[in-house]
């Protein structure tokens, strides 16, 4: 009598050794090939994920789309307010927005803020941590700004008084007159909230024009007296100090333009950074 014999059929190669036992128990194919079977490396794991599945079992869950925000917009809208993104941009509850919104942030920047965020489905808690370190940032920097602006002003008013002495004041009611006659009230407005009025390079530009202006008598003011600078003041008392006529003059009460000659030496003196020269009878404060 023959021995029996025992045919063992071969498990797929595409099975793992844990589906293959599955399949070899007579498990059907379709649950040995399903894919929560085919993650699984034992029976110990397997009944671990049936148990968790069945711990979600009328709990609210989340399908996160597999296609990419832009791709498919509406399934990530879905997932955006599951997760409490506002209808609308204006639903965020942004703290000191609006009215109560920092000066140095403009209304424009708080609606791009809005629509920003909505548009990539951040959340009202998030939104209201990135609001708030984006209104600082935009403060402080505004901030930095002023300061910069400020300094920069007081040193190119401290630089141009060193330039023009005693003539300071005169320079600058010239630009402003060339501002006033030219420039105008809105333009000149500009400007100045621009920082423009405080860079000593536009003021030098500015006060080169008023000159010139002056010069050919588009500009001026009988009011204002003109006044040299330090520089300019020293080159007329070296020329004067050349003249012979000059000197005599100075010096001779009886002459003629006496006076005349002393009250201009005495106004060159002064803005050149001298002493006054004084008349009546007291003595000069410099050497001709």
């Amino acid at each position: 009598m023959a021995a029996a014999t025992t045919t063992t059929t071969a498990a797929p190669a595409d099975l793992s050794p844990f589906q293959a036992q599955l399949a070899a128990a007579g498990v059907p194919d379709a649950l040995v090939r399903d894919q929560a079977v085919a993650s699984a490396a034992d029976l110990a794991a397997l009944v671990k994920s049936h148990v968790n599945a069945q711990a979600l079992i009328g709990r609210k869950g989340v399908t996160v789309p597999a296609k990419s925000p832009a791709e498919d917009p509406t399934a990530w809208g879905t997932v955006w307010k599951e997760l409490g993104r506002p209808d609308q941009a204006d639903g965020y509850a942004l703290e000191a927005s609006g009215a109560e919104r920092p000066e140095a942030v403009s209304a424009d920047s708080e609606t791009w803020f809005r629509s920003a965020v909505h548009s990539a489905g951040v959340t009202p808690w998030q939104a209201a941590v990135l609001w708030k370190e984006f209104t600082g940032r935009i403060t402080a920097a505004e901030s930095a700004l002023s300061e910069a602006a400020t300094a920069e002003a007081a040193a190119s008013e401290a630089a141009l008084k060193a330039e023009h002495g005693l003539a300071y004041d005169t320079w600058r009611k010239d630009i402003s007159l060339l501002l006033d006659s030219v420039v105008g009230a809105d333009l000149r407005a500009k400007l100045d909230a621009g920082g423009m009025l405080g860079n000593a390079d536009v003021l030098r530009a500015l006060g080169t024009i008023a000159n010139r202006m002056k010069e050919d008598t588009l500009l001026g003011d009988t009011q204002i007296e003109r006044v040299l600078a330090p520089a300019n003041a020293q080159t007329q008392i070296d020329e004067l100090r050349k003249s012979s006529d000059f000197r005599n003059g100075f010096n001779d009460p009886k002459h003629p333009r006496h006076g005349e000659y002393r009250d201009r030496f005495a106004k060159l003196n002064r803005w050149a950074g001298g002493n006054a020269v004084k008349q009546d009878g007291v003595a000069v404060t410099v050497d001709i």
